[in-house]
């Protein structure tokens, strides 16, 4: 099933204009904001006297979104689902589980057993 994520101006606030992100840094303080073409074309002109005297730097790239190997992936994600289903939460059967369930699922264990004793060796 395909996700269509739209993204909204954050200045303009209008859903029927498509936007993007725009990354950009400040004083060494990394920002990202959603604009639609209109509102992109101001900041792309209001720095563009700043831009065309300053040194580029490699640190300032944007960044990435990369793709999982695979190897950080949980094996439970079906318990995970099954129990957030039977505990209230909403989850879709496919697709990725919000990371405030998951953290909930392994809060679960901690909360029902009992406090464990440390047993010394004689």
């Amino acid at each position: 099933m395909a996700v269509l994520q739209m993204i909204t101006c954050d200045l303009c606030r209008d859903e029927s204009v498509k936007g993007r992100h725009l990354y950009f840094s400040v004083d060494g303080k990394e920002f990202t904001l959603d604009v639609c073409d209109e509102h992109l074309s101001e900041f792309r002109t209001s720095i563009g006297p700043y831009v065309s005297v300053a040194t580029p730097t490699t640190r300032a790239a944007a960044p990435k979104a990369s793709r999982s190997s695979g190897s950080d992936r949980r094996s439970d994600l079906a318990d995970i689902r099954i129990w957030a289903n039977e505990n209230g939460f909403t989850v879709a059967e496919r697709g990725r589980v919000p990371l405030s369930v998951i953290e909930a699922y392994d809060l679960r264990d901690a909360e029902s057993a009992p406090a464990r004793r440390s047993r010394k060796k004689a």
